[in-house]
């Protein structure tokens, strides 16, 4: 399996590095802020490459959000090394919001185009039928995702 390393992912041409934002519709971008610390989120999960972060306006409780810190588009913009790193922590987050949750399933999805509200590449890990099933806010299930358990 390839390693991935930030050598790997700077297209010099195209791409713009969050942290060195500052032209056009991306200097506006509430991800590229939420990954440069600019604007508070609840993050799950940080590395080189993605943050994640409780979704504010969530489907079900649980409702993460993978956002790459390079911003890109939509999913035609990102390296394939990149979408194959978001797929692992997918799959690790995935599993942990499950156990934590309880919950039966997980939708994960990725919106492109005109379904797209945010044009910035991310994606939702929803968990469905949770015990917690619509009695919790944002605040309580990231106090529940975080908490560790106990001996």
């Amino acid at each position: 399996m390839q390693t991935l390393d930030k050598s790997t992912l700077i297209n010099k041409k195209k791409k713009k590095v969050c942290a060195i934002i500052n032209l056009g519709d991306i200097m506006d971008c509430i991800f590229c802020k939420i990954a440069n610390k600019e604007i508070e989120s609840k993050e799950l999960y940080q590395d080189d490459f993605v943050i994640a972060i409780m979704d504010i306006n969530p489907k079900s409780i649980g409702h993460t959000l993978i956002i790459t810190k390079e911003h890109y588009t939509d999913y035609t913009e990102v390296p394939a090394e990149v979408l194959a790193h978001i797929n692992r922590v997918a799959k690790r987050l995935g599993d942990a919001l499950m156990e934590k949750l309880e919950a039966t399933g997980m939708t994960m999805s990725v919106n492109y185009g005109s379904a797209q509200e945010v044009k910035h590449y991310h994606m939702h890990l929803i968990p469905v039928d949770s015990k917690y099933k619509g009695k919790k806010t944002v605040d309580e299930a990231f106090k529940i995702l975080t908490t560790k358990a106990e001996d």
